[in-house]
């Protein structure tokens, strides 16, 4: 046989592998030949009498919420997570699908707009075999929601809530769209099954650039992976015939800059981003406080000759979110509250790379939900309202996720929304002198008292577990900067939850201690005098417990703080 031949029936023996491959794949999946990777952790197979998992008739497997994962993730007496998969008689069940709001980040899945809404439609409706089962995990997105929807449909909703949009630019979504070969390796248990988990090599942006960190094309893409994955959401809905309801997600744009700033590329590019850089804001656990000071304190002829100055870059870097930003908290002290909306605005819409939901995002959103015939519960407009104009601390624990009264709101367009929807498709008669009496405070008041879980309590929470991730930190002297971010972000939430947490020496120890791990030498400074000032005695305490640790003693020392086993220096 010569070489061509052989050749050719290489090439062929190569295709034909590749064509049986994934049929003899789904096949050995199918027969329990190879374990199945599974849907979200806090779901689990459906077994019958001899403990073999089912499936349908397609032998797809079937799933129902598993509630030992979900009990612990919503912690003890918290947000219905767990829920049988078959319906008891009578029972009108609505799921709540979504990110990190939906679960309830900062309060740990024990409050969030589920659990108000429950209550409300409850009462309002007179209907106590209801339930708002909250499907929500932090990190979920576009990507995650097709293989989701098919498992919530065998639950039998009778609506559907969805409240998305805030992870498109986060991992792993980020690597899906600066490189969607090696995200689909990643998510594919097939690849994964065959070559192993692939390196992410998806890099982050500074916060201050020359040149685009996204491409209009991945852009593009990221926007299309969105409404594929709200539509796969909505079908269910269209599948059962029942109504769907898109939360037009809000997100905390006065006290958060943006994540990623573009200015022009060219000669002076660098001196560009360096001066961007400069009028922007040193990050002090999460808070945007001004390295001119708080524009809420200046005023007058101050604060115009920082408009001024700041208007002069925009001429030069017209694209860079940070400026747009730094406008609006100058004019939101100036009181030209309309002009500072347009600001942030339009520093929302220029961030490169997003935390929260974008405005282009936003609107396909709208589309989508348009398209569809799904209800709208603005919960961004009705934030806006609210906080007259500008949303910030008022509503928000940190960039995106509500404090309680922002979950309550959320929850309160959503029944407006449930309450407009045709009488078939409400869960019977509403009346409103079945809730609590009083006006909208009176009323907020009432359903959080029936948490019996309050801001203080999730503080608590949340500060330990910030603890908790500073002591695993803490003992590795080489742990990455990016690393100590997600305990900031509990700190973060702490002192938004419960101002009086700034006034305890052992939170100030530790936010100082993750201040210098995060590069925020000047900050952790002051918060250890105030620690030292406030309890002496204490702070040296915790110093000696810190000085035993090699990771707390490097971060301090990059500070320019000496610790060791006797405490402070």
């Amino acid at each position: 046989m010569d070489a061509r031949r052989r050749g050719v029936l290489v090439v062929a023996g190569c295709g034909l592998a590749a064509l049986l491959f994934v049929p003899l794949l789904d096949l050995a999946l199918r027969r329990g030949w190879l374990p199945e990777a599974g849907p979200p952790p806090h779901f689990r197979p459906v077994r019958g009498a001899d403990g073999r998992a089912l499936a349908d008739a397609g032998g797809r497997a079937l799933w129902s919420i598993n509630p030992e994962v979900a009990a612990g993730l919503a912690g003890g007496d918290g947000d219905r997570l767990a829920t049988p998969r078959e319906k008891g008689s009578g029972v009108w069940r609505v799921l709540s699908i979504g990110e990190s709001t939906t679960f309830g980040t900062g309060y740990r899945g024990r409050a969030s707009y589920s659990r108000f809404l429950e209550m409300r439609l409850r009462a309002r409706f007179a209907r106590p075999a209801l339930e708002v089962v909250n499907c929500g995990k932090s990190g979920y997105d576009s990507h995650d929601w097709p293989s989701l929807a098919r498992e919530l449909d065998d639950f039998a909703p009778d609506a559907l809530v969805l409240y998305v949009g805030h992870n498109e630019f986060k991992r792993p979504n980020l690597l899906g769209v600066v490189d969607p070969f090696v995200a689909w390796l990643q998510r594919s248990p097939r690849a994964r099954r065959l070559l192993g988990p692939p390196p992410d090599r998806a890099l982050e942006p500074e916060s201050v650039r020359a040149g685009p960190f996204l491409t209009d094309g991945q852009r593009a893409r990221a926007l299309a992976d969105f409404v594929a994955g709200v539509r796969a959401l909505l079908d269910v809905a269209a599948r059962r015939g029942i109504p769907a309801l898109v939360c037009i997600p809000a997100s905390n744009v006065v006290d958060h800059a943006p994540r990623c700033s573009v200015v022009p590329v060219g000669p002076d590019s660098a001196a560009l981003v360096a001066a961007v850089r400069a009028t922007g804001a040193a990050w002090d656990a999460g808070e945007a406080k001004l390295s001119a000071g708080d524009d809420g304190a200046r005023t007058g002829e101050a604060a115009r000759a920082d408009l001024a100055a700041v208007d002069r870059l925009v001429k030069r870097a017209p694209g860079a979110a940070l400026l747009h930003w730094r406008r609006g908290r100058i004019l939101r002290a100036l009181g030209r509250d309309d002009e500072a909306g347009r600001a942030f605005e339009a520093s929302l819409t220029l961030d490169e790379l997003p935390e929260r939901a974008s405005p282009d995002l936003i609107a396909a959103l709208r589309a989508v939900a348009a398209e569809r015939g799904a209800a709208l519960a603005d919960c961004e407009a009705r934030f806006a309202r609210e906080s007259h104009g500008a949303l910030g601390f008022d509503l928000f624990i940190d960039y995106c996720h509500p404090n309680l009264l922002g979950h309550y709101l959320v929850a309160d367009e959503i029944l407006r929304a449930v309450e407009a929807l045709p009488a078939a498709a409400r869960p019977g008669a509403a009346d409103d002198t079945r809730e609590p009496p009083g006006d909208f405070k009176a009323r907020f008041d009432a359903y959080y008292a029936s948490l019996h879980f309050t801001e203080e309590d999730a503080a608590r929470q949340n500060f330990g577990q910030a603890t908790l991730l500073v002591n695993e930190l803490a003992t590795n002297a080489d742990a990455p900067a990016a690393l100590w971010e997600r305990p900031r972000e509990f700190l973060d939430a702490v002192v938004q939850q419960s101002a009086a947490f700034e006034r305890d020496a052992e939170f100030l120890v530790v936010r100082a201690l993750v201040r210098a791990a995060c590069g925020a030498a000047e900050a952790a400074r002051a918060d250890l005098a105030a620690a030292r000032s406030l309890d002496d005695a204490k702070a040296r305490t915790l110093g000696a417990a810190i000085g035993r640790l090699p990771g707390a003693v490097a971060a301090f020392g990059r500070a320019g703080v000496a610790v060791g086993p006797d405490g402070f220096r």
